[in-house]
């Protein structure tokens, strides 16, 4: 929906009547959105990278890595800056794993394969 463009609605035979509310737009729907989730591995770390918005600055952030399973092989904390955000961890073994990152209600996630 965009204002000046037609609203294309579908009606049944038997509709009589349709009642059409507009209503004023919230704006930005996905303003505290975290993007850039990256991993690098450096030696025996896993240094983890992501971007968060001004509005997320100040928040509980945390890493998370994952197996298959589900189990929680590591865990790192910290808070959250505008901007770039990076944070280390010891590297696993190898095999496949999901990265986490939660940042306040926000969170992104990724497989990751370790070499």
């Amino acid at each position: 929906m965009h204002e000046g463009k037609p609203l294309q609605v579908s009606l049944t035979s038997s509709t009589k009547k349709a009642a059409v509310r507009v209503a004023r737009s919230a704006g930005i729907v996905a303003k505290n959105v975290l993007k850039g989730l990256r991993s690098v591995q450096v030696g025996n770390q896993l240094q983890v990278s992501f971007d968060a918005p001004e509005s997320l600055a100040g928040e509980r952030s945390k890493v998370e890595l994952l197996d298959v399973k589900g189990h929680v092989i590591a865990t790192v904390s910290a808070k959250a800056l505008s901007g770039t955000n990076a944070m280390t961890t010891k590297l696993p073994k190898l095999g496949v794993y999901i990265l986490r990152v939660r940042v306040g209600s926000q969170q992104l996630a990724q497989c990751i394969f370790v070499k």
